[in-house]
């Protein structure tokens, strides 16, 4: 798989397939500008790899493709990993997820002017997360970046 290296094509496929189930679930198609470029860098890094001689292809490591975005600290948080961060916006993103699918059960409850701010406010708030996870990522590389050419 991917010219040998399991771990960078099941990253680039779980990426991918990650962004199709994001996009989908939360009717966010502006996601959907990111599928060519996972594909635009999969075909040209498979394509630098093949044209590597022996010696240099040999010296290549099978990470995951991220990790050759993010230096070992641009994506980590002060204290912990950014597992802990991670899967905190996995568990709020489907909290509010599956509220939204169960609230209207109890819309009757409520004066309507109320259901209508509930609804509102629970069909935006996993786009607004994700905004956020977005602004975020982008705020870590460009830190990362920038730390790496001040050294």
């Amino acid at each position: 798989m991917y010219i040998g290296f399991m771990r960078k094509g099941l990253s680039l496929m779980g990426v991918t397939c990650a962004l199709a189930i994001l996009a989908t679930s939360l009717n966010y198609a502006e996601i959907a500008f990111a599928f060519p470029l996972i594909w635009f860098y999969s075909f040209f890094d498979a394509v630098n790899l093949n044209g590597l001689i022996a010696e240099e292809f040999d010296k290549q490591t099978d990470e995951p493709f991220y990790r050759y975005l993010f230096n070992d600290n641009a994506f980590r948080p002060v204290k912990g990993s950014y597992n802990v961060m991670i899967g905190v916006v996995v568990i709020v993103t489907g909290s509010l997820l599956l509220l939204v699918n169960i609230m209207p059960i109890f819309y009757d409850l409520f004066p309507r002017g109320l259901t209508d701010v509930i609804q509102s406010t629970l069909n935006r708030a996993p786009r607004f997360i994700v905004g956020m996870v977005i602004l975020w990522l982008g705020i870590k590389l460009i830190r990362g970046k920038s730390r790496e050419t001040v050294r």
